[in-house]
């Protein structure tokens, strides 16, 4: 579901609203369909179009280039000094 990709992406830090609010920006682009369970409890997911699936391979590629090219961050300790 576009939820769980969106939590592998940003991590447990992000909370589940702001994961939501990406997922319905991503429905709203025509990246995912939002899909509805009756309940009870009503429960809603977000699966990928055709077209978010294709974009995903392509943000990989960016992701994984970024990651090779982008400068060391120095961790808290080294910014003050102690490694």
């Amino acid at each position: 579901m576009v939820t769980d990709v969106l939590h592998w992406r940003w991590g447990a830090a992000s909370s589940a609203s702001s994961r939501t609010r990406h997922a319905v920006d991503l429905s709203a682009a025509g990246l995912s369909l939002r899909e509805v369970e009756p309940g009870p409890p009503v429960t809603a997911g977000y699966r990928l179009t055709p077209d978010g699936t294709a974009l995903m391979s392509v943000l990989g590629e960016s992701a994984g280039w970024a990651s090779r090219h982008r400068p060391e961050t120095p961790t808290a300790s080294q910014r003050v000094g102690r490694v």
